[in-house]
């Protein structure tokens, strides 16, 4: 629908927007639920595998003690922990996903309260790994992490003699990616130094 001004509105917005909202909220829901359910249904997933004694709790099922329900069995535990490590995973995934896309339009710059530019096609090095990071603010192609992190490798390599990188390695992206630090071990390994000498940097060995 067209108005005075020439803007363009979709009526579906607004209702979009706030079934997209409602759906975050049962989620964020779900989510407070299974973490204050997880320590004591995962304890006793795993006093129901097998080797732990079968016979049931003598109290009522539910009743807070750790022995198995009547109708949890060391099979069905089994099942269990591997779709609660197969759901989590995806959980996480997917949460990065999203928070990657809003990000792509909804971050702030470090040291700055401006809005991001809609038209920043985000670090190259970043897009690699299916990952939003926006550029630096005085320029380049990379992200903040991506450049800072680049230096600390090629600083690495030029010590022993290797040629410098062109790019962070992905699998070093990917990690990053999933919200993870890169230990001292993880740098020096990307950074491609041999693993004699990045075992005596790190162990302190001759």
């Amino acid at each position: 629908m067209s108005h005075p001004g020439g803007t363009m509105t979709n009526p579906t917005d607004t209702v979009l927007t706030a079934r997209a909202r409602h759906r975050l909220g049962d989620a964020f829901v779900d989510i407070a639920r299974s973490r204050n359910r997880a320590p004591l249904a995962i304890r006793r997933m795993h006093n129901a595998l097998p080797g732990y004694p079968t016979a049931p709790s003598s109290g009522p099922s539910g009743a807070g003690g750790d022995g198995p329900d009547r109708s949890l069995t060391n099979d069905v535990a089994i099942v269990d922990i591997a779709a609660v490590s197969t759901l989590t995973t995806r959980l996480q995934l997917d949460a990065r996903a999203l928070v990657n896309l809003l990000d792509k339009w909804a971050f702030t710059r470090h040291g700055s309260e401006q809005d991001a530019n809609p038209h920043d096609v985000g670090c190259s090095s970043c897009n690699r790994a299916n990952y939003f990071s926006p550029r630096r603010v005085e320029g380049g192609d990379l992200c903040r992490w991506c450049a800072d992190k680049l230096r600390e490798m090629n600083g690495l390599r030029a010590g022993i003699g290797l040629e410098v990188l062109d790019a962070v390695p992905l699998a070093a992206v990917q990690k990053h990616a999933r919200g993870q630090k890169l230990t001292a071990n993880d740098v020096e390994r990307w950074a491609g130094l041999p693993v004699r000498f990045a075992a005596r940097a790190v162990g302190g060995g001759r």
